[in-house]
Protein backbone atom coordinates (compact mmCIF):
# COMPACT_ATOMS: atom_id res chain seq x y z
CA UNK A 1 0.00 0.00 0.00
CA UNK A 2 2.74 2.00 0.76
CA UNK A 3 4.41 1.63 -2.52
CA UNK A 4 1.67 2.55 -4.20
CA UNK A 5 0.89 5.39 -2.57
CA UNK A 6 4.49 6.72 -3.27
CA UNK A 7 4.52 5.73 -6.98
CA UNK A 8 1.17 8.29 -7.10
CA UNK A 9 3.08 11.01 -5.58
CA UNK A 10 6.07 10.92 -7.54
CA UNK A 11 3.65 10.56 -10.40
CA UNK A 12 1.97 13.90 -9.14
CA UNK A 13 5.54 15.63 -8.70
CA UNK A 14 6.79 14.72 -12.51
CA UNK A 15 3.58 15.98 -13.96
CA UNK A 16 3.69 19.52 -11.58
CA UNK A 17 7.28 19.57 -12.94
CA UNK A 18 6.27 18.92 -16.66
CA UNK A 19 3.36 21.35 -16.10
CA UNK A 20 6.01 24.25 -14.62
CA UNK A 21 8.26 23.54 -17.36
CA UNK A 22 5.50 24.12 -20.25
CA UNK A 23 4.57 27.40 -18.91
CA UNK A 24 5.73 30.49 -20.90
CA UNK A 25 8.07 32.19 -18.72
CA UNK A 26 7.52 35.50 -16.77
CA UNK A 27 8.91 38.75 -18.29
CA UNK A 28 9.81 42.08 -16.77
CA UNK A 29 10.81 45.41 -18.38
CA UNK A 30 14.50 46.74 -17.53
CA UNK A 31 16.70 49.13 -18.61
CA UNK A 32 19.26 47.30 -21.15
CA UNK A 33 22.40 48.01 -23.32
CA UNK A 34 22.19 46.82 -26.41
CA UNK A 35 25.70 46.05 -28.13
CA UNK A 36 26.91 44.51 -31.77
CA UNK A 37 30.75 43.62 -30.74
CA UNK A 38 33.53 43.07 -32.79
CA UNK A 39 35.18 39.49 -31.69
CA UNK A 40 37.89 38.86 -33.72
CA UNK A 41 36.42 37.27 -36.89
CA UNK A 42 33.09 39.05 -37.07
CA UNK A 43 30.74 41.56 -35.42
CA UNK A 44 28.26 39.54 -32.78
CA UNK A 45 25.06 41.02 -30.60
CA UNK A 46 24.93 40.85 -26.90
CA UNK A 47 22.95 43.03 -24.33
CA UNK A 48 24.20 44.03 -20.90
CA UNK A 49 20.90 43.86 -18.14
CA UNK A 50 20.93 46.10 -15.05
CA UNK A 51 22.02 43.51 -12.78
CA UNK A 52 25.25 43.27 -14.61
CA UNK A 53 27.61 46.04 -13.72
CA UNK A 54 30.28 45.50 -16.73
CA UNK A 55 30.61 45.49 -20.16
CA UNK A 56 33.10 44.24 -22.22
CA UNK A 57 34.75 45.37 -25.24
CA UNK A 58 37.71 45.25 -28.19
CA UNK A 59 40.19 48.14 -28.31
CA UNK A 60 41.00 50.12 -30.80
CA UNK A 61 37.36 49.20 -32.62
CA UNK A 62 34.35 50.70 -33.69
CA UNK A 63 31.76 48.78 -31.48
CA UNK A 64 28.30 49.81 -31.38
CA UNK A 65 25.63 50.49 -28.41
CA UNK A 66 21.86 51.22 -27.97
CA UNK A 67 20.17 52.43 -24.75
CA UNK A 68 17.01 49.97 -24.60
CA UNK A 69 14.20 49.32 -22.63
CA UNK A 70 12.98 45.89 -22.80
CA UNK A 71 11.24 43.01 -21.72
CA UNK A 72 13.63 40.31 -20.46
CA UNK A 73 13.03 36.34 -19.26
CA UNK A 74 14.67 33.50 -18.01
CA UNK A 75 14.79 30.64 -20.37
CA UNK A 76 16.11 27.19 -18.02
CA UNK A 77 16.88 25.33 -20.93
CA UNK A 78 19.50 27.39 -21.74
CA UNK A 79 20.51 28.88 -18.82
CA UNK A 80 20.41 32.00 -19.78
CA UNK A 81 18.45 35.84 -20.02
CA UNK A 82 16.81 36.60 -23.23
CA UNK A 83 15.03 39.56 -24.87
CA UNK A 84 11.13 39.62 -25.55
CA UNK A 85 11.63 42.33 -28.68
CA UNK A 86 7.52 41.07 -29.46
CA UNK A 87 6.38 43.06 -26.52
CA UNK A 88 9.22 46.19 -25.92
CA UNK A 89 12.43 46.93 -27.82
CA UNK A 90 12.05 50.96 -27.62
CA UNK A 91 15.59 52.51 -28.24
CA UNK A 92 15.67 55.81 -25.84
CA UNK A 93 16.56 59.39 -27.37
CA UNK A 94 19.96 61.08 -25.67
CA UNK A 95 23.40 61.27 -25.02
CA UNK A 96 26.13 58.79 -23.98
CA UNK A 97 28.56 59.86 -20.97
CA UNK A 98 31.70 58.40 -20.97
CA UNK A 99 34.74 58.69 -19.00
CA UNK A 100 38.18 57.11 -18.18
CA UNK A 101 42.44 57.18 -18.99
CA UNK A 102 42.89 59.84 -21.55
CA UNK A 103 39.82 61.44 -22.05
CA UNK A 104 37.54 63.98 -20.68
CA UNK A 105 34.33 63.24 -20.09
CA UNK A 106 32.35 63.35 -23.16
CA UNK A 107 29.12 62.94 -24.81
CA UNK A 108 28.20 60.66 -27.91
CA UNK A 109 25.26 61.13 -30.20
CA UNK A 110 23.78 58.78 -32.20
CA UNK A 111 25.51 58.25 -35.62
CA UNK A 112 25.15 56.61 -38.68
CA UNK A 113 27.13 53.47 -39.30
CA UNK A 114 26.97 50.35 -41.83
CA UNK A 115 29.80 47.39 -41.96
CA UNK A 116 30.52 44.90 -44.45
CA UNK A 117 33.37 42.21 -45.11
CA UNK A 118 34.84 41.81 -48.43
CA UNK A 119 36.33 39.28 -48.05
CA UNK A 120 38.81 37.54 -50.78
CA UNK A 121 39.93 33.96 -51.00
CA UNK A 122 40.89 33.46 -47.24
CA UNK A 123 40.93 36.62 -45.12
CA UNK A 124 38.81 38.39 -42.99
CA UNK A 125 37.90 42.03 -43.97
CA UNK A 126 35.58 44.13 -42.02
CA UNK A 127 34.97 47.34 -43.33
CA UNK A 128 33.17 50.17 -40.99
CA UNK A 129 31.69 53.57 -42.13
CA UNK A 130 30.03 55.78 -40.32
CA UNK A 131 28.16 59.13 -41.20
CA UNK A 132 28.10 60.12 -44.74
CA UNK A 133 30.72 57.77 -45.98
CA UNK A 134 28.00 54.90 -44.61
CA UNK A 135 25.43 56.37 -46.39
CA UNK A 136 27.62 56.43 -49.53
CA UNK A 137 28.19 52.77 -49.39
CA UNK A 138 24.70 51.82 -48.39
CA UNK A 139 23.05 53.67 -51.18
CA UNK A 140 26.01 52.12 -53.72
CA UNK A 141 25.20 48.60 -52.69
CA UNK A 142 21.45 49.24 -53.00
CA UNK A 143 21.95 50.49 -56.42
CA UNK A 144 24.45 47.54 -57.61
CA UNK A 145 22.01 45.17 -55.84
CA UNK A 146 18.94 46.42 -57.84
CA UNK A 147 21.14 46.09 -61.24
CA UNK A 148 21.66 42.36 -60.11
CA UNK A 149 18.15 41.83 -59.84
CA UNK A 150 17.21 43.19 -62.84
CA UNK A 151 19.81 41.41 -64.78
CA UNK A 152 19.00 37.69 -62.93
CA UNK A 153 15.88 38.44 -64.72
CA UNK A 154 17.05 38.65 -67.79
CA UNK A 155 19.38 36.25 -67.52
CA UNK A 156 16.60 33.64 -65.99
CA UNK A 157 14.36 35.02 -69.87
CA UNK A 158 16.92 34.12 -71.89
CA UNK A 159 17.57 31.17 -70.54
CA UNK A 160 14.15 29.61 -70.46
CA UNK A 161 14.17 30.89 -74.15
CA UNK A 162 17.56 29.29 -74.80
CA UNK A 163 16.21 25.53 -73.35
CA UNK A 164 13.07 25.88 -75.19
CA UNK A 165 14.27 26.34 -78.31
CA UNK A 166 17.20 23.68 -78.08
CA UNK A 167 14.29 21.09 -76.99
CA UNK A 168 12.42 22.51 -79.90
CA UNK A 169 15.31 21.47 -81.87
CA UNK A 170 16.02 18.06 -80.23
CA UNK A 171 12.70 16.99 -80.90
CA UNK A 172 12.77 17.91 -84.61
CA UNK A 173 16.21 15.65 -85.16
CA UNK A 174 14.20 12.89 -83.41
CA UNK A 175 11.75 13.45 -85.89
CA UNK A 176 14.52 13.73 -88.79
CA UNK A 177 15.89 10.86 -87.86
CA UNK A 178 12.82 8.69 -87.55
CA UNK A 179 12.00 9.64 -91.01
CA UNK A 180 15.39 8.42 -92.52
CA UNK A 181 16.89 12.15 -92.93
CA UNK A 182 20.57 13.30 -92.40
CA UNK A 183 20.84 15.24 -89.16
CA UNK A 184 24.52 16.06 -88.55
CA UNK A 185 23.93 19.47 -89.91
CA UNK A 186 21.38 19.62 -87.38
CA UNK A 187 22.93 18.03 -84.33
CA UNK A 188 25.78 20.77 -85.26
CA UNK A 189 23.56 23.69 -85.03
CA UNK A 190 22.45 22.54 -81.68
CA UNK A 191 25.77 21.81 -80.27
CA UNK A 192 26.75 25.26 -81.31
CA UNK A 193 24.05 26.54 -79.55
CA UNK A 194 25.40 28.51 -76.23
CA UNK A 195 23.43 29.21 -72.99
CA UNK A 196 23.54 32.54 -71.79
CA UNK A 197 25.90 34.04 -68.83
CA UNK A 198 24.75 33.81 -65.88
CA UNK A 199 25.46 37.28 -63.60
CA UNK A 200 28.07 37.44 -60.84
CA UNK A 201 26.92 37.78 -57.75
CA UNK A 202 27.61 40.33 -55.75
CA UNK A 203 31.59 39.64 -53.49
CA UNK A 204 30.21 41.53 -50.38
CA UNK A 205 27.04 42.43 -48.34
CA UNK A 206 26.66 45.58 -47.30
CA UNK A 207 24.73 45.89 -43.97
CA UNK A 208 21.46 48.95 -44.09
CA UNK A 209 22.08 51.81 -42.04
CA UNK A 210 21.24 52.03 -38.39
CA UNK A 211 21.97 54.54 -35.85
CA UNK A 212 23.85 53.80 -32.71
CA UNK A 213 26.91 55.31 -30.30
CA UNK A 214 29.99 54.07 -31.63
CA UNK A 215 32.13 52.93 -29.38
CA UNK A 216 36.28 52.92 -30.43
CA UNK A 217 38.54 53.01 -27.22
CA UNK A 218 42.14 52.13 -26.13
CA UNK A 219 42.74 49.34 -23.78
CA UNK A 220 41.78 50.26 -19.99
CA UNK A 221 39.03 50.73 -17.66
CA UNK A 222 36.26 53.30 -18.56
CA UNK A 223 32.80 54.50 -16.74
CA UNK A 224 29.31 55.03 -19.31
CA UNK A 225 25.80 56.04 -18.46
CA UNK A 226 23.23 57.15 -20.32
CA UNK A 227 21.44 61.14 -20.59
CA UNK A 228 17.87 60.96 -22.06
CA UNK A 229 16.37 63.75 -23.53
CA UNK A 230 15.20 65.72 -20.24
CA UNK A 231 19.26 65.62 -19.13
CA UNK A 232 18.94 63.24 -16.22
CA UNK A 233 20.76 59.97 -15.94
CA UNK A 234 18.54 57.43 -16.83
CA UNK A 235 18.93 54.93 -13.74
CA UNK A 236 20.85 51.63 -13.84
CA UNK A 237 22.47 53.27 -16.78
CA UNK A 238 25.81 53.72 -15.34
CA UNK A 239 28.51 50.68 -16.26
CA UNK A 240 32.39 49.95 -16.37
CA UNK A 241 33.44 49.47 -19.64
CA UNK A 242 36.60 46.90 -19.45
CA UNK A 243 38.29 47.31 -22.69
CA UNK A 244 40.88 44.65 -23.77
CA UNK A 245 43.04 43.51 -26.35
CA UNK A 246 44.92 40.11 -27.48
CA UNK A 247 47.37 38.94 -25.45
CA UNK A 248 48.98 36.89 -28.50
CA UNK A 249 48.23 37.55 -32.30
CA UNK A 250 48.90 34.86 -35.29
CA UNK A 251 49.44 31.74 -33.50
CA UNK A 252 49.33 28.52 -35.61
CA UNK A 253 46.04 26.22 -35.43
CA UNK A 254 44.52 23.62 -37.38
CA UNK A 255 41.34 22.18 -38.03
CA UNK A 256 41.51 18.22 -38.58
CA UNK A 257 38.98 16.96 -40.38
CA UNK A 258 38.74 12.63 -40.67
CA UNK A 259 37.78 11.53 -43.90
CA UNK A 260 35.20 8.98 -42.32
CA UNK A 261 33.86 11.63 -39.85
CA UNK A 262 33.60 14.98 -42.15
CA UNK A 263 30.89 16.46 -39.87
CA UNK A 264 33.17 15.62 -36.61
CA UNK A 265 36.58 17.89 -36.82
CA UNK A 266 39.01 18.19 -34.48
CA UNK A 267 40.98 21.03 -33.51
CA UNK A 268 44.88 21.08 -32.48
CA UNK A 269 45.92 25.00 -31.19
CA UNK A 270 48.93 24.02 -29.52
CA UNK A 271 52.59 22.38 -30.64
CA UNK A 272 51.96 19.84 -27.45
CA UNK A 273 48.74 18.69 -28.92
CA UNK A 274 49.37 14.91 -30.42
CA UNK A 275 46.91 13.66 -32.81
CA UNK A 276 46.12 10.02 -32.24
CA UNK A 277 44.41 7.95 -35.55
CA UNK A 278 43.96 4.54 -35.82
CA UNK A 279 45.73 4.96 -39.37
CA UNK A 280 42.35 3.86 -41.23
CA UNK A 281 41.53 7.27 -42.61
CA UNK A 282 43.24 10.42 -44.53
CA UNK A 283 42.79 13.41 -42.49
CA UNK A 284 42.36 16.78 -44.28
CA UNK A 285 44.00 19.54 -42.52
CA UNK A 286 43.10 23.13 -42.39
CA UNK A 287 45.92 25.71 -40.74
CA UNK A 288 44.33 29.08 -39.18
CA UNK A 289 45.66 32.03 -37.86
CA UNK A 290 44.38 31.96 -33.64
CA UNK A 291 44.74 35.24 -31.33
CA UNK A 292 44.83 34.57 -27.52
CA UNK A 293 41.98 36.04 -25.43
CA UNK A 294 41.39 36.60 -21.52
CA UNK A 295 38.98 33.96 -21.32
CA UNK A 296 36.41 35.79 -18.69
CA UNK A 297 36.34 39.16 -20.44
CA UNK A 298 35.93 37.31 -24.37
CA UNK A 299 33.41 34.97 -22.97
CA UNK A 300 31.43 38.27 -21.63
CA UNK A 301 32.28 40.01 -25.17
CA UNK A 302 30.41 37.72 -26.96
CA UNK A 303 27.72 37.06 -24.00
CA UNK A 304 27.50 39.39 -20.96
CA UNK A 305 26.36 36.50 -18.46
CA UNK A 306 28.88 34.02 -19.09
CA UNK A 307 31.08 32.53 -17.28
CA UNK A 308 34.49 32.14 -17.54
CA UNK A 309 38.47 32.74 -15.81
CA UNK A 310 39.66 35.89 -15.82
CA UNK A 311 42.66 33.95 -14.48
CA UNK A 312 43.64 32.00 -17.97
CA UNK A 313 43.96 32.95 -21.70
CA UNK A 314 42.60 30.86 -24.72
CA UNK A 315 43.33 30.72 -28.57
CA UNK A 316 40.90 31.94 -30.95
CA UNK A 317 40.24 30.77 -34.51
CA UNK A 318 40.54 34.06 -36.74
CA UNK A 319 40.71 32.98 -40.32
CA UNK A 320 42.66 30.48 -42.66
CA UNK A 321 46.00 30.97 -43.31
CA UNK A 322 46.54 32.19 -46.88
CA UNK A 323 49.43 30.69 -49.30
CA UNK A 324 50.71 28.65 -46.67
CA UNK A 325 53.35 25.53 -47.59
CA UNK A 326 52.40 22.35 -45.77
CA UNK A 327 55.02 20.07 -45.05
CA UNK A 328 54.79 16.08 -44.20
CA UNK A 329 57.79 14.67 -42.37
CA UNK A 330 57.59 10.97 -42.42
CA UNK A 331 58.75 7.99 -39.81
CA UNK A 332 62.01 7.41 -42.77
CA UNK A 333 63.27 11.00 -41.80
CA UNK A 334 61.92 12.14 -45.67
CA UNK A 335 59.95 15.19 -46.36
CA UNK A 336 57.35 16.20 -48.26
CA UNK A 337 55.21 18.86 -49.66
CA UNK A 338 51.51 18.69 -49.98
CA UNK A 339 49.52 20.75 -52.09
CA UNK A 340 46.21 23.27 -50.90
CA UNK A 341 42.99 21.89 -53.06
CA UNK A 342 39.68 22.74 -52.39
CA UNK A 343 37.02 20.01 -51.80
CA UNK A 344 33.37 19.17 -52.16
CA UNK A 345 31.43 16.49 -49.97
CA UNK A 346 29.13 14.19 -52.26
CA UNK A 347 26.35 12.21 -50.89
CA UNK A 348 26.52 8.88 -51.93
CA UNK A 349 24.06 5.65 -52.02
CA UNK A 350 24.85 3.07 -49.86
CA UNK A 351 22.67 0.78 -47.22
CA UNK A 352 22.53 4.07 -45.28
CA UNK A 353 23.26 7.82 -47.01
CA UNK A 354 26.83 8.70 -46.30
CA UNK A 355 29.15 10.55 -48.40
CA UNK A 356 32.37 10.99 -50.00
CA UNK A 357 35.21 13.97 -50.01
CA UNK A 358 36.17 14.87 -53.58
CA UNK A 359 38.32 17.34 -55.39
CA UNK A 360 36.54 20.59 -56.39
CA UNK A 361 35.85 20.87 -60.23
CA UNK A 362 34.04 24.08 -61.47
CA UNK A 363 32.83 22.51 -64.22
CA UNK A 364 31.09 19.25 -62.55
CA UNK A 365 30.26 20.92 -59.40
CA UNK A 366 28.01 23.97 -61.00
CA UNK A 367 26.54 26.55 -58.96
CA UNK A 368 28.57 24.95 -55.80
CA UNK A 369 31.00 26.34 -53.81
CA UNK A 370 33.96 24.43 -52.16
CA UNK A 371 33.11 23.25 -48.89
CA UNK A 372 36.93 22.94 -47.97
CA UNK A 373 40.08 23.93 -48.69
CA UNK A 374 42.58 21.91 -47.25
CA UNK A 375 45.97 19.68 -47.19
CA UNK A 376 45.78 15.99 -47.86
CA UNK A 377 47.81 14.28 -45.81
CA UNK A 378 47.08 9.82 -46.33
CA UNK A 379 48.07 8.42 -43.25
CA UNK A 380 49.60 4.99 -43.48
CA UNK A 381 48.74 2.20 -40.92
CA UNK A 382 52.59 1.07 -40.84
CA UNK A 383 53.75 4.41 -39.53
CA UNK A 384 53.69 5.28 -36.27
CA UNK A 385 54.64 8.50 -35.97
CA UNK A 386 54.05 11.35 -38.74
CA UNK A 387 54.88 14.89 -38.33
CA UNK A 388 54.46 18.33 -40.42
CA UNK A 389 54.42 22.22 -39.86
CA UNK A 390 53.91 25.10 -42.12
CA UNK A 391 55.40 27.84 -43.96
CA UNK A 392 54.41 30.96 -45.71
CA UNK A 393 54.71 31.82 -49.37
CA UNK A 394 58.48 33.10 -48.39
CA UNK A 395 59.16 29.39 -47.25
CA UNK A 396 60.17 30.84 -43.76
CA UNK A 397 58.12 28.23 -41.37
CA UNK A 398 55.28 30.13 -38.75
CA UNK A 399 56.84 29.62 -35.28
CA UNK A 400 54.53 26.82 -33.04
CA UNK A 401 53.25 25.29 -36.17
CA UNK A 402 55.22 22.22 -36.03
CA UNK A 403 52.58 18.98 -34.95
CA UNK A 404 52.39 15.42 -34.57
CA UNK A 405 50.51 12.53 -35.48
CA UNK A 406 50.86 9.23 -34.02
CA UNK A 407 49.39 6.37 -35.35
CA UNK A 408 47.72 3.68 -32.70
CA UNK A 409 47.82 0.12 -33.98
CA UNK A 410 45.78 -2.78 -32.63
CA UNK A 411 47.98 -5.25 -30.69
CA UNK A 412 46.98 -8.96 -30.00
CA UNK A 413 48.70 -8.00 -26.85
CA UNK A 414 45.78 -5.55 -25.42
CA UNK A 415 43.69 -8.37 -24.99
CA UNK A 416 46.12 -10.12 -22.26
CA UNK A 417 46.81 -6.45 -20.86
CA UNK A 418 43.07 -6.07 -20.13
CA UNK A 419 43.03 -9.92 -18.47
CA UNK A 420 46.06 -8.53 -16.50
CA UNK A 421 43.94 -5.21 -15.44
CA UNK A 422 41.05 -7.57 -13.83
CA UNK A 423 43.28 -10.02 -11.59
CA UNK A 424 43.16 -7.47 -8.96
CA UNK A 425 39.59 -7.26 -9.31
CA UNK A 426 39.13 -11.19 -9.74
CA UNK A 427 41.23 -11.87 -6.25
CA UNK A 428 39.63 -9.01 -4.43
CA UNK A 429 35.63 -11.00 -5.65
CA UNK A 430 36.86 -14.37 -4.53
CA UNK A 431 38.06 -12.86 -0.82
CA UNK A 432 34.90 -11.37 -0.27
CA UNK A 433 32.68 -14.53 -1.87
CA UNK A 434 35.50 -16.75 0.83
CA UNK A 435 34.13 -14.39 3.75
CA UNK A 436 30.61 -14.32 3.16
CA UNK A 437 30.96 -18.18 3.17
CA UNK A 438 33.21 -17.81 6.40
CA UNK A 439 30.40 -15.68 8.43
CA UNK A 440 27.57 -17.50 7.62
CA UNK A 441 29.19 -20.78 8.83
CA UNK A 442 30.12 -18.63 12.25
CA UNK A 443 26.04 -17.68 12.33
CA UNK A 444 25.05 -21.56 12.20
CA UNK A 445 27.53 -22.55 14.62
CA UNK A 446 26.23 -19.66 17.32
CA UNK A 447 22.96 -20.93 16.36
Amino acid sequence: MRTKRYSAISILFFAAAFIAAAQEPLSHEEFIYTVEAFNGTKFSATFIREESDTMYLLSDIDNFVWPRKSMLYFWPLSNQWLVDSDLLFETLKGFLEVSGPGIQTKKLGFQDFTYYNQAGEYEVNWKVLTDDAAAAEVENFNRKYTELQNAMEDYNMQYQFYRKLKDARLINIKKEREAGHDIQKLLAEVEAMKPPVKPEPLEYFVYPLRKAFVLNLKEGEYLIRFVNADGNVMENSEKKVVVFNKRRSEGIGYEIFPEDKWTIPDKSQTPSSVLYVNGTTNLYIKPFFQDEFNDLYYNRLVINDSKGNANIYRWEEIQQVPNAEFDVKSGDGSTEKIPEKEYVVEQIKTRGFGYKIVPYDPEKHLDRNPDLKAFLVPIDRNSKSIGFMLRDEKGDEYPFSEREIRVVRKSPLNLIIFIYALLPLLAMVIIIAMRLQFYRKHDKGDH
